[in-house]
């Protein structure tokens, strides 16, 4: 599994060097170059690097290869973002299977029994790993309140947060299908943001399944991939 080393951020006449090594052949390079704080780096034919930048651009150190990465300005919002794909990497989850359409990032999922906290962008909906075979109801409720029962389609995977149960974000909810119980909360996210905010506010807000879910589907973690 992929390591991410955070790089130290260098201050350097209002100039900063910062990155993120998300790859690397052989994975043991990572480590050997968990600093790259003015060191050269030396690289044999079939070694490699991948890294990330503060300003938003990717850096593929191939060897044979002998020199140092030049420095870069460094926003604040590059040093956060840094930050959120070092804490991404070091979850060892990335490249993790996806719950297929993009559109089930944003579901509650029923599959699992984990206590989870969901951001959600839009409408609260709910989703099964297994329409055909799943029961045909939910009981939903809030913890110390009354229990909604909602009839469930067979063969129909999402469903929709019932109107007849007043939705609350950054409310403990328990919902029961099938003799399985998951405990959850909900927390409110702009859906008006570029991915790159979006990730760093579901990471921001303990959305870590959605965050590596968004992260894995974007070109831009795929193009850091070993070759």
């Amino acid at each position: 599994m992929l390591k991410a080393i955070l790089i130290t951020c260098l201050l350097c006449n209002q100039v900063a060097l910062a990155a993120v090594v998300v790859a690397s052949i052989p994975n043991s390079l990572s480590k050997k170059y968990s600093s790259l704080d003015g060191k050269d780096i030396r690289l044999k034919k079939g070694q490699s690097l991948k890294v990330a930048l503060c300003n938003n651009k990717r850096l593929t150190i191939i060897g044979p290869y002998n020199g140092k990465i030049k420095s870069v300005k460094c926003s604040n919002f590059g040093q956060r973002w840094l930050r959120t794909i070092k804490r991404l990497f070091a979850t060892n989850r990335i490249g993790d299977n996806l719950r297929g359409d993009e559109d089930l990032l944003w579901t509650i999922d029923l599959s699992t029994a984990a206590t989870k906290n969901y951001c959600i962008k839009n409408q609260v909906t709910f989703w099964r790993a297994d329409a055909a075979d799943s029961a045909t109801s939910l009981s939903l409720k809030k913890l110390n309140s009354t229990t909604v029962t909602i009839n469930w389609p067979l063969y129909q995977d999402t469903l929709s947060w019932p109107a007849s149960l007043p939705l609350e974000y950054d409310t403990p909810y328990m919902a029961t299908m099938d003799e399985q119980t998951v405990k959850f909360t909900m927390t409110k996210i702009s859906a008006e943001t570029s991915d790159f905010k979006q990730i760093i506010s579901l990471m921001d807000n303990n959305c870590l399944s959605q965050a590596i879910d968004l992260f894995d589907r974007r070109t831009w973690y795929r193009q850091m991939q070993p070759e």
